[in-house]
């Protein structure tokens, strides 16, 4: 059992600005210490350029886990594959390593993205939430989309459509916990699968939700998300102690 507090470094979705995850950290349990990392709102940058915003936000002093939200998910991958000395494990929830869509035509992923943006009031109800998604829910992703510049959704949106990081997924070495919605309309099963294959050792929860799991069931995300974290840090705890008794 853990007797001291763990981070969990929180990397959000598309919008980047971690409102969304709130209904999470409402109920996360008292050893687990939240670090919800931001993206810049005005930058319209790739995976690449956001990566070194994001390790900037990411406090590796003490032993943390990661978790990449959808859109974070990526980047989550990219991090972890660069071995940081204190992460302890990965948690990708509603997420992909490679592209979830595949576009014949690239050149035409930063036009796509933008029509993705003007498209959100739609999409929220046919792709993201329950056909009745709650108004605080609701009421969050449209404070999204007024924080975050609309070229940096689409340039957002379009970094989805072109993304590969099936390489750094392959060579990362942390226990990895895989948090997918059963009712998930955006993000495709091959995704899923893909991840199962690259690291077969993955725990993996399913939850009865959509795409957005953590806000639609945060307690039951939260439920594995805990025990994930207490198990990974026993085991190593308990592997620590072997190794100093020359075990």
């Amino acid at each position: 059992m853990i007797t001291q507090p763990i981070t969990l470094v929180l990397l959000p979705g598309m919008d980047g600005t971690g409102l969304l995850l709130q209904p999470l950290l409402e109920v996360l349990p008292d050893f687990i210490r939240p670090a919800v990392v931001t993206y810049p709102p005005d930058q319209p940058l790739t995976y690449r350029e956001l990566k070194p915003h994001v390790i900037k936000q990411v406090p590796g002093e003490l032993p943390f886990f990661l978790l990449g939200e959808s859109f974070g998910g990526p980047l989550a991958i990219m991090i972890a594959s660069d071995c940081p000395p204190n992460l302890k494990g990965l948690i990708l929830c509603g997420t992909f390593a490679k592209r979830p869509i595949y576009l014949p035509l690239p050149d035409f992923t930063l036009l796509l993205g933008l029509k993705l943006y003007m498209a959100i009031p739609s999409v929220l109800r046919n792709r993201l939430l329950d056909p009745r998604p709650t108004r605080r829910i609701t009421d969050l992703l449209m404070q999204t989309q007024r924080t975050v510049n609309p070229e940096v959704w689409a340039k957002r949106a379009s970094e989805v459509f072109k993304v590969d990081c099936t390489e750094e997924l392959d060579c990362c070495t942390v226990p990895l916990l895989f948090l997918v919605g059963s009712r998930d309309r955006l993000i495709p099963r091959r995704s899923v699968r893909l991840i199962i294959r690259l690291r077969p050792s993955a725990a993996k929860a399913e939850i009865d939700a959509p795409h957005l799991l953590l806000q639609h069931s945060p307690v039951e995300a939260c439920q594995a998300i805990a025990q994930f974290i207490n198990s990974t840090s026993t085991k190593t705890a308990t592997n620590q102690l072997t190794r100093m008794n020359g075990g």
